[in-house]
């Protein structure tokens, strides 16, 4: 039976106090908001605090769900409490100073319904944020259904909603409950129909300072009011209740059933006091699911996906493919995911396919770690996957080559660098890689006709495999040698020029007929350039395997013939008969592909140019930063600052961002004419198409180093960086000319009338202080950043 704890209150002076500094502290929304709602008593405030404040400054409450009406707490939530480590107030050695008894509950997974009473028994029932239906509803109004779920088990127990309220109101506390049910929204972790309800988990009275029932005494009100109760047990002293979490968090279960975690209330400096202990996994790897099929449908690629995920990238490439072949089979899925069910329906149908339990994250987190597995695998259980690379220039026939084995065996893959624009993100190894997952044989068609390029692929393939496969797959790389090494350079240029002109304009790069001289001049540079295969030495002797082939009239049709001939003794895979006539099919086949990309090569310089008009002057040479939006959410995941949050909030963080190499206002002084110099030697000065362009791309690309966040309150946010590397059209690393003494991207600034250009000046600062705190009378500081920007492109800016 419930018994009531002695009512608080607050007196109508603090409570006036109260809501003037409420007032006070949401006027900007640097902080918090308030939203006027109108409801039957009046109009009720919900005072909206923005998360990041609760972690960096005292407020007037720390509640996180907050309504009053006439200068009155009606409604009052938890105040905000943090996981583990999250803040210093829960570092371990904060948490063994707080007192007993720990009270710990499970940590339902739903939305947090909270409900209070007014003076005539009327129920207020909210969500975090609001209550009532609103004047834009979305298509779920958690509040509305909190209400509507409330009413019916109140009616099952013969009890009515004027009778909660009266009671709530006489108590002075708002009841806090976890809203559970999936025909209403799924999140992550399963309720089925006899589980779903609400759960009752807290009695907060509705004062200033934070004070909330036992657990055995909400536990009984649960029970007499219809709520589900919230389990929960009792660690009487700290050391226990650590090391019943810690065990807890192996299995991320309790008593066999899969739960986010824990919540304890216990006592720091004799006030009540909440912390959470959450459980990274399988929740993490659940979540990714959720949000990784949100990107799939919004029509991201696979390998793009895969590529951002800074955990269970093969796991995750693994249920990506199978949601997407589902949501081709039952489109109405993808429907219902977009609506938030079927999330949880998905995830167990990956998992069945994967012969598991549904409801054991944890075993399928044992396919992620299969780099521990390798140590003890068996011969018989590592999986080979073979990846064709040619040694060629233009003109050999690879394509042809290759499409004629991919028409008579379409599981095999094919990628061809030709189809990758420069500006593409997407690079060949990526995609090489993201094919062999459920392939066997991939022909990553590019003509790797220098050691440089053969080297890259080596290294780019170690980088990255593990994002794609599991370490007891071995990838044997096959050099598919289309350069006999007896040639000589006259005489691949005799076979390659004639079959190119034959083929006049078919080719993604080389259109013959269009420009012959630009389809010369770039066969005679890849010709002039081909370093012939090799095995004697590095980076060649990293083939497993080498077939070579012939050049010559006819040779691709051959040259298919004798892959697959060779294929079968290095593999040992069962691979089926060809008769000619399917080998002549397929071949005619390829010989009639036509490209649906283009990519250009630069043209060379007439021998006598037209008179030029005058030309405009570069104002600065900059890196552009490819992709922003990654940016962004790097420096999100690496730092809490109430200035960078200003700037999201106002919407003040710059849409595109870069580094300025030089600047022709910096050209006045000695070291700034050298390293203007040096750049705009580089680059050169490409004009503007038209009177309307400002900036024009160059084909030079770098390399940007994160090092240091730096935030001057009231002012900007930017990141020193560094520039390790310079790199050419074909991504040749150059020797790059001098640069500046600082380099830096600047985020946002506060306002429009603070400009970027101010980050130099920080910047100079900090180079001649390192230990600099403060400059013109405001604060400034610095974190650290790690990140590398690779291969980012160069522009000029007139």
């Amino acid at each position: 039976m419930f018994d009531p704890m002695e009512t608080t209150t607050n007196t109508p002076e603090e409570l006036s106090s109260f809501v003037e500094n409420m007032r006070q502290l949401t006027e900007s929304k640097k902080t918090g908001r308030k939203v006027e709602i109108n409801h039957s008593a009046g109009l009720i405030t919900s005072w909206i605090i923005n998360e990041w404040v609760y972690k960096s400054r005292k407020l007037p409450c720390h509640a996180r769900g907050l309504f009053t009406l006439n200068e009155k707490i009606i409604v009052r939530g938890y105040d905000k409490f943090f996981n583990v480590d999250e803040v210093p107030a829960t570092k371990y050695e904060s948490l063994k100073k707080t007192s007993g008894p720990y009270e710990v509950t499970l940590k339902e997974n739903g939305c947090i319904i909270l409900i209070s009473g007014l003076e005539d028994g009327t129920l207020v029932v909210c969500s975090k944020h609001s209550t009532g239906v609103r004047p834009k509803d979305v298509s779920k109004n958690h509040a509305v259904e909190g209400e509507r779920q409330l009413k019916l088990q109140l009616e099952k127990i013969g009890k009515s909603m004027k009778d909660l309220g009266s009671l709530l109101y006489k108590l002075n506390v708002t009841a806090v409950a976890e809203l559970c049910d999936d025909d209403f929204e799924e999140h992550v972790l399963e309720y089925t129909k006899d589980k779903s309800g609400l759960y009752l988990h807290g009695l907060n009275f509705n004062t200033i300072q934070f004070k909330s029932y036992p657990m055995d005494k909400v536990d009984a009100f649960a029970r007499e009011w219809g709520f589900i109760p919230t389990a929960y047990f009792i660690k009487n002293d700290f050391d226990s209740l650590w090391d019943f979490l810690n065990k807890a968090a192996e299995t991320g279960t309790y008593e066999g059933q899969e739960v986010e975690g824990f919540v304890i209330r216990c006592r720091e400096n004799g006030n009540d006091f909440f912390f959470k202990y959450k459980f990274e996994e399988p929740y993490l790897l659940y979540r990714q699911f959720r949000e990784t099929t949100r990107a799939l449908m919004r029509g991201e690629p696979i390998p793009e996906i895969v590529a951002k995920q800074k955990k269970h990238n093969y796991i995750i490439g693994k249920y990506l493919d199978f949601t997407e072949a589902l949501f081709e089979k039952e489109p109405v899925l993808m429907d219902q995911f977009n609506d938030n069910h079927s999330i949880i329906k998905v995830r167990k149908l990956f998992m069945e396919k994967f012969g598991l339990s549904t409801n054991n994250g944890m075993e399928l987190l044992s396919y992620d770690k299969l780099d521990e597995q390798m140590k003890t695998l068996s011969v018989g259980e590592v999986v080979y996957k073979y990846v064709i690379v040619p040694i060629s220039t233009i003109g050999c026939g690879k394509t042809t080559t290759f499409s004629t084995l991919t028409g008579i065996f379409p599981e095999w893959g094919h990628v061809q660098n030709d189809d990758i624009s420069k500006s593409s993100k997407q690079k060949l190894v990526d995609r090489t890689l993201a094919m062999l997952r459920h392939r066997d044989v991939v022909f990553s068609d590019r003509n790797n006709h220098q050691f440089r390029e053969r080297a890259q692929l080596f290294k780019q393939t170690n980088q990255v495999r593990s994002k794609y496969l599991p370490a007891n797959v071995v990838i044997k790389f096959v050099a598919a040698n289309f350069v006999p090494n007896d040639l000589s350079e006259e005489e691949l240029w005799n076979v390659t020029y004639k079959r190119v002109a034959l083929r006049g304009d078919n080719h993604q790069s080389i259109k013959f007929s269009e420009d012959r001289k630009l389809a010369e001049s770039v066969m005679e540079g890849f010709v002039r350039r081909f370093q012939p295969l090799n095995v004697e030495r590095e980076p060649d002797s990293n083939f497993d395997h080498v077939i070579n082939l012939s050049l010559g009239k006819d040779s691709s049709l051959q040259n298919a013939k004798k892959i697959l001939s060779e294929l079968r003794i290095i593999t040992g895979m069962e691979i089926k008969l060809v008769a000619d006539t399917e080998f002549q099919e397929s071949f005619e086949k390829a010989l009639g592909y036509t490209p649906s990309f283009t990519k250009t090569f630069s043209k060379p310089k007439p021998e006598a140019e037209a008179p030029k008009k005058k030309e405009k002057k570069v104002t600065y040479y900059g890196i552009k930063v490819s992709h922003p939006k990654d940016l962004v959410n790097t420096v999100n995941g690496s730092l809490t600052s109430e200035l960078w949050e200003l700037l999201k909030t106002e919407n003040l963080v710059q849409k595109e961002f870069h580094v300025t190499l030089a600047h022709t206002a910096s050209a006045s002084t000695e070291e700034g004419q050298k390293v203007w110099n040096g750049i705009a030697g580089l680059f050169g000065s490409p004009q503007p198409k038209n009177k309307k362009q400002k900036q024009v791309l160059v084909d030079f690309y770098c390399d940007i180093q994160l090092q240091k966040l730096i935030f001057w309150n009231k002012h900007l946010v930017c990141i020193e960086v560094g520039v390790p590397k310079f790199y050419d059209s074909e991504f040749n690393s150059i020797d790059h000319p001098p640069l500046k003494q600082t380099l830096h991207i600047t985020l946002g600034t506060a306002g429009p009338e603070i400009k970027p250009v101010l980050s130099n000046k920080v910047l100079e600062e900090l180079a001649a202080n390192p230990a600099l705190t403060e400059l013109d009378g405001e604060e400034v500081s610095t974190q650290p950043i790690e990140g590398l920007l690779e291969k980012q492109r160069c522009f000029c800016f007139y």
